[in-house]
């Protein structure tokens, strides 16, 4: 819904990949509906136990399938997310949650927000039990991404490639983070955000200006004639 609202507003109907590459649907058609091009969840059984994890740990966790979005509890961490994306939550109890999920099939995010000390000790718990069985993003100190294992952004781009019978070699990318930095390696052109981290800036063809300061805008504007 997110990217769906920002598209709108530049007056743009285009396939998108969401969820660190875990959904691509395609474009909105006359009804505004979309068709599903990938989907691949985070398995149930993986989903069900981090939640445990961070409720142990006083952790803020909230689940993402397509257009929905699960926070355990209000709190500040939902109204920061509420801000940033401008979707409003459906608010339940975990066992709730869980118990909508066979009607939804699982979830296609699950992002972890808290005080630095306990990102810190989740990511440590994380890496231990779960290294093998989902792909963990330390996109912040304060934030974990987890995303299914068998999809990212590198994969997920090659996969819409292929459905819209586009040479990947033709295709500029922009990152700014670690579950980036795949997606700018086999992009034609990766293209990171002076604000950057380092791991995806010594992957970039080229470094433009920070997100804040229209750095894709001015790397589009020098690049597409």
């Amino acid at each position: 819904k997110s990217i769906h609202s920002i598209l709108s507003e530049a007056g743009l109907n285009q396939a998108i990949i969401a969820y660190n590459g875990a959904l691509i649907e395609t474009s909105l058609d006359m009804k505004g509906n979309s068709s599903i091009v990938y989907d691949e969840p985070i398995p149930l059984k993986h989903s069900e136990r981090i939640s445990k994890l961070c409720l142990e740990l006083d952790i803020h966790c909230s689940l993402y399938n397509k257009d929905f979005w699960f926070p355990s509890k209000e709190d500040s961490w939902t109204d920061r997310e509420i801000r940033n994306t401008r979707i409003k939550p459906i608010i339940a109890q975990y066992e709730e949650i869980f118990n909508i999920v066979p009607a939804i099939k699982g979830f296609h995010k699950m992002m972890c927000m808290g005080e630095e000390s306990k990102i810190k000790h989740l990511f440590q718990r994380l890496h231990q039990e779960f290294q093998t069985s989902v792909e963990i993003y330390p996109t912040k100190t304060t934030y974990i991404e987890i995303s299914p294992k068998a999809s990212n952004k590198a994969k997920a781009l090659a996969i819409l490639c292929n459905y819209l019978n586009i040479n990947i070699k033709n295709v500029i990318s922009f990152g700014d983070n670690y579950n980036d930095v795949e997606m700018i390696k086999h992009s034609g052109m990766g293209i990171a955000v002076e604000n950057a981290v380092q791991e995806v800036k010594r992957v970039a063809d080229d470094i433009t200006a920070k997100n804040t300061e229209d750095g894709v805008a001015k790397a589009l504007d020098k690049y597409i004639k």
